[in-house]
């Protein structure tokens, strides 16, 4: 198998390209090039600043969580064997 294989690799590297794929290549390339708009950028700049403001200006009318302590995960956190060895004298 690994023969087989090795002698279709070599056919195929030795045949010529295909006429065409010069052609094709420079149409790729050619698709590649396009010019980019950059007429779109200071929009897109201004808007994302708008955006950027936008979010700050609603996140200081927002009202705040207030502080609380975490609950204990346990209950019975009164009788935990630190609080029972403790001396209340």
């Amino acid at each position: 198998m690994n023969d087989e294989l090795d002698q279709l690799l070599g056919q195929l590297a030795d045949r010529a390209p295909h006429p065409r794929l010069d052609a094709a290549s420079d149409a790729v390339l050619a698709c590649i090039a396009v010019p980019v708009r950059t007429a779109s950028l200071p929009l897109a700049a201004g808007l994302a600043a708008l955006l950027a403001v936008g979010v700050g200006v609603t996140s200081a009318w927002s009202e705040r969580a207030d502080a609380r302590p975490a609950l204990s995960l346990y209950a019975g956190q009164a009788l935990a064997p630190a609080t029972l060895l403790a001396s209340d004298d």
